[in-house]
């Protein structure tokens, strides 16, 4: 199984919604990119995390649609998250449920909602 294959199979997951990439997500992103650039670290903690691009368009997009809980493995979003630089966006490692819930169940509620990456 290819790569390109395991990914359409996730994109396919009834807990998996694509969303477009719209100049809101892509200026936060910028914006968190370069805090965590300029920021000088207060402590060999902080020095080691870094915020890709790619990762740093994850969070803006869970940040503007308001996500409950952002879930990722990756250690320097988490490592981030711990320091506060991404304000109120609650980040963890998933808690892989036996059946996974759909991600956005529907646009019409300003609730929030998870997003599981």
């Amino acid at each position: 199984q290819t790569a390109g294959t395991r990914f359409e199979e996730f994109l396919g997951r009834p807990n998996v919604q694509e969303v477009d990439i719209d100049p809101r997500i892509t200026k936060l992103a910028g914006q968190l990119r370069d805090q965590v650039l300029t920021d000088k670290p207060v402590d060999a903690k902080q020095q080691k995390y870094v915020l890709r691009t790619p990762d740093a368009i994850i969070v803006a997009t869970a940040m503007i649609y308001k996500v409950d809980v952002l879930h990722t493995y990756d250690p320097h979003i988490l490592g981030l998250s711990k320091l506060g630089y991404f304000g109120s966006l609650k980040v963890e490692e998933p808690n892989v449920p036996d059946e996974p819930r759909p991600l956005l169940e529907t646009q019409q509620t300003n609730e929030s909602r998870p997003l599981i990456l």
